[in-house]
């Protein structure tokens, strides 16, 4: 029993070595065509890599196209709305009625305080006589001064009343008028928010209406990004496929909290017809102040703990080129480069293309990359 565990024993570890001698002898037939040995190197492309003390990156900011002018209509009373004029989608001329109120009401008001006028209107016309006739009166001797100032006093007392009735007339004819509600604006109607018959309190929503013409656009940027801001400017916006170019007429001086951006208002042309609400977006390049350089996305590989690595090529006691680790981090993308920073200096000879056929320590002979 034990010579036969031996035997079974000896034999295990006899195919686990021909299984690893089989693996290696694998490996080294596969490794063999890295090495041109008879250059005594491989070829690779290789670029210098160029330190820069900042670097331009092309951004995109979404804004939203708003009319240069958009109102909320509203009665200025409360009421019965009795008309309205005007449907979504109507295009309004400035000053014209959209809708009206009940104004039974306020015609009634009117015709009695016409009346209220006209009565003291009488009583005035009354009190001045008998004012006149109290000055004649008191100069000749045949009334007190007491009867006198009360003829004065009521006289007064007429044209009071007769101020504060006209007063009141005009106020009803104000309240008569904004029965009406008018477009303030040449505009389109985009929504409509009540209907014939409905009872309205002051300020209730009526209508929402947009100019016909005049466009902006409001965007949220960065604080990074105003400081290569002027007004004035023209700045280039990009609305679905259509390219457009505005310009830059204010920049709002408070940061969002949310947001942590600052509002630019951008005049568009007034050839443009963009709908309010349309999203757009500003296209600005904008200076990023970090030290680093630019590589191609195949000149690197992914190291250990989510480092980068590059190969750079550095001289051996021979002068030959081989391959050494530098380790980099990736700062930002831009299309099939990546900008990086790292033990890599201005000058370096990198590896471009096929790190995966380059190991450290390897002889390389670099080839200028395309």
């Amino acid at each position: 029993m034990i010579r036969e565990n031996i035997s079974s024993l000896t034999l295990s570890i006899a195919a686990v070595l021909a299984a690893s001698a089989l693996t290696v002898a694998l490996y080294a037939r596969t490794s063999e065509p890295v090495f041109d040995t008879s250059r005594e190197g491989l070829d690779a492309e290789a670029l210098t890599f160029i330190s820069q003390s900042s670097y331009q990156k092309n951004r995109s900011f979404s804004g939203t196209v708003i009319a240069e002018y958009d109102a909320t209509l509203a009665f200025e009373l409360a009421g019965t709305v009795v008309a309205m004029s005007s449907r979504v989608g109507d295009v309004v001329s400035k000053g014209q009625i959209v809708a009206q109120l009940d104004r039974r009401t306020i015609e009634a008001s009117l015709k009695s305080i016409q009346a209220q006028y006209e009565r003291g209107l009488a009583q005035k016309r009354l009190s001045d006589l008998q004012l006149q006739r109290a000055t004649e009166l008191l100069t000749s001797g045949a009334i007190s001064q007491y009867q006198f100032d009360e003829a004065q006093l009521n006289a007064d007392a007429n044209t009071a009343t007769v101020q504060a009735l006209l007063a009141d007339i005009e106020l009803i004819t104000v309240n008569q008028t904004n029965t009406e509600l008018r477009s303030p604006f040449d505009g389109v109607i985009n929504s409509q928010y009540l209907s014939v018959g409905d009872t309205v309190a002051p300020g209730t929503p009526v209508y929402s209406v947009a100019a016909l013409s005049g466009r902006e656009v409001m965007i949220g940027v960065p604080e990074n990004v105003i400081d290569h801001l002027e007004l004035g400017q023209q700045v280039q916006l990009q609305a679905g496929t259509v390219a457009v170019e505005g310009r830059l007429v204010g920049i709002s001086n408070t940061l969002d909290r949310m947001t942590r951006t600052r509002a630019l208002r951008i005049e568009l042309p007034n050839t443009l017809t963009l709908p309010p609400g349309q999203m757009i977006n500003l296209k600005q390049t904008v200076t990023i102040d970090e030290i680093g350089g630019w590589l191609p996305m195949t000149a690197i590989t992914e190291g250990n703990r989510g480092l980068w690595t590059a190969l750079k090529l550095v001289s051996n006691e021979d002068g030959k080129l081989i391959a050494q680790q530098a380790a980099i981090e990736i700062l930002d993308f831009a299309d099939d480069q990546v900008y990086v920073r790292g033990l890599l200096t201005d000058g370096d000879r990198v590896v471009a293309a096929g790190t995966h056929r380059v190991v450290p320590g390897m002889i390389v002979i670099p080839t200028d990359a395309r």
